[in-house]
């Protein structure tokens, strides 16, 4: 890519019990905190900057799901959201000295923030978007679990990552009932030139592809927001 390219990435999956009340990192960091089972967001903390799509659109992006395996909610957020997203992403990159990844799969100019659950209120809008629960709930249930909401900052330069599935490690034939999914939010603009994810539209419902050739693909391009 050629400008930075920034995104929250919220990764959910199925499951059949409550959520873990318990928001925080891996064992190690410190410096981050833990919510006690029960905590409630802060009053300030106001989800007014969602828009709250209507029924037909709903009906539309749960459409495309089934038959594309990926929808585009236009204008989801405000762009005032979009820029405290980005600074505060840059403002946590400086203070934890985050620095980019060590191969070429995590990216060597790309930049990852993890647990953003942990590390402020301002994250905790992201999974519980009015337009994105209904599509998670469709997709893996009503018991479905937030995995990680992380940040990815991709830098000029930067090689793409090969085409893959995040559930490509699990030994169940395709196509199959999701497992997992994930949420991208775009905070700057998704272009060709500045890394936009690149998707194989369809290929969820491909009679056990192989996981290892060469695809046609296409940029998720969008505006940010």
């Amino acid at each position: 890519g050629h400008d930075r390219h920034v995104q929250p990435l919220v990764d959910q999956s199925a499951g059949d019990g409550e959520a873990d009340a318990t928001l925080g990192p891996g064992a190690g960091d410190e410096g981050d905190r833990r919510l006690p089972a029960g905590h409630v967001p802060d009053s300030s903390v106001a989800f007014v900057s969602l828009r709250v799509p209507d029924a037909q659109e709903l009906a539309d992006h749960l459409d495309r799901l089934d038959r594309n395996g990926y929808t585009v909610v236009e204008d989801a957020f405000s762009a005032d959201l979009a820029d405290e997203l980005r600074a505060d992403i840059e403002r946590l990159e400086v203070e934890r000295d985050i620095r980019p990844g060590t191969n070429g799969f995590e990216g060597r100019a790309t930049m990852r923030v993890y647990n953003l659950l942990a590390l402020g209120e301002l994250y905790w809008q992201v999974p519980l978007h009015p337009a994105v629960t209904p599509l998670m709930r469709h997709l893996l249930g009503d018991g479905h679990l937030v995995s990680s909401v992380s940040s990815i900052t991709i830098g000029p330069g930067e090689t793409a990552q090969p085409i893959h599935a995040d559930d490509q490690v699990m030994p169940v034939p395709r196509p199959h009932a999701a497992t997992t999914a994930n949420s991208m939010w775009a905070i700057t603009d998704f272009t060709e030139a500045n890394g936009a994810t690149r998707i194989v539209p369809g290929s969820h419902r491909d009679d056990n592809p192989d996981l290892f050739a060469t695809y046609d693909t296409i940029p998720a391009e969008m505006p940010a927001g």
